[in-house]
């Protein structure tokens, strides 16, 4: 069971980054169903709150079921965090500023199997 949830949370937070990824910007009004729905991590019932500690509460819209990020992610022990200028959800760490390294320079030096060079970063490894 354990498997179970921790795998539809996982399901969920990444079928939202894809939807928020795809949306357009812009305003839509929506007709949303609050049915007291109940987020349970590791059999434990959490209540989701957002970043000033106020309840939130997940809804549902057109079939989708929709939960509060900050309030899932936390449960599952992950930082979040907000940047506006991009607008976007960081669940964890941020990546690397996109000024950081590539082949060649001192940052480049640093990565390793245990600290990998951010997605999109040019690597070459010299085999012997």
């Amino acid at each position: 069971m354990k498997k179970f949830t921790m795998g539809f949370v996982c399901a969920i937070l990444i079928l939202s980054s894809f939807m928020a990824a795809s949306a357009a910007t812009g305003s839509k009004t929506l007709s949303a169903s609050f049915n007291d729905i109940k987020i349970y991590v590791n059999q434990k019932l959490t209540t989701p709150k957002d970043a000033n500690g106020n309840a939130v509460e997940p809804f549902i819209v057109d079939g989708t079921t929709y939960l509060p990020v900050r309030a899932v992610a936390e449960a599952l022990g992950q930082e979040v965090s907000w940047d506006g200028t991009t607008k976007s959800v960081y669940i964890g760490s941020q990546p690397a500023s996109s000024s950081g390294g590539g082949a060649g320079t001192a940052q480049a030096a640093a990565y390793s199997r245990s600290n990998p060079a951010p997605v999109g970063t040019t690597q070459y490894y010299k085999y012997n």
